[in-house]
């Protein structure tokens, strides 16, 4: 008995459109998929500090210390790169300072890749570190807030934060596509 076998492939001409093909649809979603990245972290950023701001205010009501937040890259001291991560620590003298006698609670990584994220706050002698008292978890400042600012305006976010310790998001009120500061004027970097 004598079986043929008929060869199947891709001939070159074959092969090289189908490459030119998906290079040209990698080449037009590119941006698309960067914007996607962008836009998916601005609406992210509140999910990222709610968990250390929220810890924050339970260890101090709870252990009756004053616990202190602040930005940092490696999760050993505070550097104010609120970009990498928060670090949570009891600050027993309540000085705003991480020092080496002092108890390091725990640390949140934020990653923030495509943005830049500050903290502004009313009342903190302009530092860096968030103190919640041990009195109910409260700020130890009248009010502040975390921004998020990217390339574009409608990517700008905030977490805005109350003295009673418990953040709320931006959010965008008017519908004009960019979230509002607390006084309802569009958030600025």
């Amino acid at each position: 008995m004598h079986f043929s076998k008929k060869l199947t492939g891709f001939t070159l001409v074959e092969l090289v459109t189908v490459i030119a093909v998906i290079s040209i649809l990698v080449m037009i979603s590119a941006p698309f998929f960067s914007s996607l990245l962008r836009s998916s972290e601005s609406n992210q950023v509140f999910n990222r500090f709610y968990p250390a701001l929220s810890d924050a205010r339970i260890q101090a009501a709870t252990l009756h210390y004053a616990v202190g937040v602040c930005g940092s890259s490696n999760h050993l001291n505070c550097d104010n790169d609120w970009n990498k991560g928060a670090l949570l620590f009891i600050d027993q003298n309540q000085n705003r300072a991480l020092e080496n006698t002092e108890t390091i609670l725990n640390y949140y990584p934020t990653n923030i890749k495509y943005g830049q994220i500050s903290w502004r706050g009313a009342g903190s002698n302009n530092s860096q570190v968030l103190l919640y008292t041990a009195e109910r978890g409260r700020l130890d400042m009248s009010n502040g807030s975390f921004r998020y600012c990217a390339e574009e305006n409608y990517w700008h976010r905030m977490i805005i934060l109350p003295k009673i310790g418990s953040p709320r998001r931006s959010n965008d009120s008017n519908g004009d596509g960019i979230d509002e500061t607390a006084s309802g004027v569009n958030i600025t970097c």
